[in-house]
């Protein structure tokens, strides 16, 4: 989340006035508090703890920003995609490759600060792409058969 924290606070004013950060889950927040302080984003955080209705956050947001350091599986990134959020992640999460294929925007590695700070300012200044992926992700998890994986799994192994 301080990757996010730290793009946001370099996001222009316009643009930043109207982002808000939501984070989900029962992570320590006090740090993350602490750095949207420093940063002068912690009226843009808004922790939500633990929650039951997570398909419906997605479904609500319009992008789902994930700049992860180390995300073996990032299942994370399948469940938005599926729900038509559009997805920036690092290219150090897993499944990022339906990121890409989603229409999503993948982040080159070694991560940059101003890569992921590039992608969220494009996207603020224009709506046009934004809605451009969200309709491809939508489009996209309509067709994806992300349910298959253990399947393939088998089968790959199967065919040794």
């Amino acid at each position: 989340h301080d990757r996010t924290i730290r793009a946001m606070a370099h996001l222009p004013e316009s643009v930043r006035d109207k982002c808000r950060l939501l984070l989900c889950g029962d992570e320590k927040i006090k740090p993350f508090r602490e750095l949207a302080a420093a940063c002068g984003v912690e009226r843009n955080l808004i922790h939500l703890g633990a929650h039951q209705d997570i398909p419906r956050l997605l479904q609500a947001a319009d992008l789902m920003v994930h700049p992860a350091r180390l995300e073996a599986a990032g299942s994370v990134l399948i469940e938005a995609i599926a729900a038509g959020l559009p997805v920036v992640c690092s290219g150090l999460c897993g499944f990022s490759n339906f990121v890409r294929d989603s229409g999503g925007i993948v982040l080159p590695e070694p991560y940059q600060d101003a890569d992921l700070l590039d992608a969220l300012t494009r996207l603020a200044l224009n709506p046009e792409q934004l809605a451009q992926m969200k309709e491809a992700a939508i489009q996209y998890g309509a067709a994806a058969d992300f349910y298959r994986r253990a399947d393939a799994a088998a089968d790959i192994i199967e065919r040794g």
